[in-house]
């Protein structure tokens, strides 16, 4: 199952497995998806962990869901070929400025990261751009997106790479970004 590592694959959800997670068919391999159950039956987009456990160990492998497939999305990306990007509204909000981890895992089924990003309503390539880490630990950010995007990103074999945009506005700064730098900017769905 190492090929399937970081992965962005088309599978079709078949039936819920335990509360939240689905059983899918992925051309012929069964896979357990994360947060995929309400989804059953239908096709999603799913985001395969760098490093499965349970495939290592000859069971079925496990994939977040990302979204409902959409054609303008290839069928299936590599790990080095996309960045998932989603925004914030603030319905979300919880009362702090800044989301931490698990408000994110929250909201979005973004899988294994040790950091995002989060772009600030209006932010500029002097303020509103912030870097949470594992830990919760928050760094202010004077780079400007395009360089966050080339070089401060983590590297996409060790952890998936998100950038949280506060509103549509910045979410759609983001993925424009994301497209001019060549890559392809998967949207998190929102599972809330």
């Amino acid at each position: 199952m190492r090929e399937l590592a970081g992965r962005v694959e088309r599978v079709q959800l078949t039936r819920e497995l335990r509360k939240g997670t689905a059983v899918g068919n992925l051309n012929g391999l069964l896979v357990n998806v994360a947060n995929g159950a309400p989804y059953v039956p239908g096709e999603a987009l799913v985001r395969f962990d760098l490093r499965d456990e349970a495939a290592l160990r000859g069971r079925a492998p496990m994939a977040s869901f990302i979204s409902l497939y959409s054609p303008e999305i290839p069928r299936s990306l590599g790990f080095d070929e996309y960045i998932h990007y989603a925004t914030w509204t603030h319905e979300m909000e919880s009362g702090i400025e800044i989301p931490r981890k698990e408000e994110i895992w929250k909201y979005f089924a973004a899988g294994s990261m040790n950091f995002y990003f989060f772009l600030m309503d209006r932010f500029t390539n002097n303020q509103g751009k912030y870097k949470v880490n594992r830990r919760g630990e928050i760094s202010s950010r004077k780079s400007t997106l395009p360089r966050i995007i080339r070089a401060e990103l983590p590297d996409p074999r060790h952890s998936t790479r998100v950038l949280v945009g506060e509103g549509d506005d910045s979410a759609e700064r983001i993925r424009e970004e994301i497209e001019r730098q060549g890559m392809v900017a998967l949207e998190l769905e929102s599972l809330v």
